[in-house]
């Protein structure tokens, strides 16, 4: 009668156990709703509105594991922008523009990124690691707008009768910019020219010149293949890799598991 291998047995079934699935390491972007300016009139300044809050990092998705995330909208006339939320982090919404309407001035708001000042109306900080500050526009000498932070930089400062560059937003994995500040307005009814709004303004950035903010937005980059189910959003396939978009309410990825990890590509600490 053959004698039985309890060694080897305890073995293999250690062996099978430890073969996948493996979790996973995702990229992400999380950028909220930028702040709105003010409507202008020939008699007013405005400044432009902050970017709201850019956030970059890395996740370990653990098999069966599901995330969701919110998406801030951007901020209305004279508001700030909303919050978007994933992985515990919050990108806080940029802040509305300063704006001095017939004569009465009123300071910006700060936020992710905050808002540009406007004819003696003071402009407002951002927020640490998210975003940039206002560009100012002191009152008196007929200056146009200062131009509302970015995810970059500083809005920059109103120092003639034109309004200011708003701040530049960063660039991501996707190669697209997120997050630029909006551009000022001229001075009252000068005739100078509105400041240009920053590189990413048209995703989680400030209105410029009488505009609102622009919706935020939740990205996620993992290897094109990857087991998930993913709710709401849309997806496109770059190289080896899957870029999946939240863009408005809320949405969620489940990660399946990884059958087949490549440490090279993705480890996971």
């Amino acid at each position: 009668m053959p004698t039985l291998n309890l060694n080897y047995n305890i073995i293999e079934v250690q062996r099978r156990k430890a073969v996948g699935p493996y979790p996973i390491q995702m990229e992400y972007l999380i950028v909220a709703g930028g702040g709105g300016s003010w409507a202008k009139t020939g008699n007013d300044t405005v400044g432009g509105g902050g970017a709201g809050g850019y956030i970059t990092g890395s996740y370990c998705f653990s098999p069966n594991e599901t995330q969701t995330f919110t998406i801030g909208a951007g901020g209305a006339l004279q508001t700030n922008g909303t919050n978007s939320t994933g992985f515990g982090l919050t990108a806080i919404g940029g802040g509305a523009a300063g704006a001095n309407i017939n004569g009465v001035a009123t300071n910006a708001n700060s936020g992710g990124s905050g808002g540009g000042g406007a004819d003696g109306a003071s402009p407002a900080g951002g927020t640490a690691n998210q975003g940039f500050g206002g560009g100012s526009s002191p009152a008196g000498p007929a200056v146009g707008g200062g131009g509302g932070g970015g995810a970059a930089e500083v809005g920059y400062n109103a120092i003639s009768t034109a309004g200011a560059n708003g701040g530049n937003g960063k660039q991501w994995l996707d190669g697209t910019y997120y997050a630029g500040g909006g551009g000022g307005s001229n001075y009252k009814a000068s005739g100078g020219s509105g400041g240009a709004n920053g590189l990413g303004y048209l995703i989680g950035g400030g209105g410029g010149q009488g505009n609102p903010g622009t919706t935020g937005i939740v990205g996620l980059r993992y290897l094109t293949g990857e087991r998930v189910v993913v709710t709401n959003g849309s997806s496109v396939n770059v190289g080896n890799f899957t870029y999946h978009y939240f863009t408005s309410g809320t949405g969620s990825i489940q990660f399946i598991g990884d059958e087949q990890q490549d440490p090279n590509i993705n480890p996971c600490p």
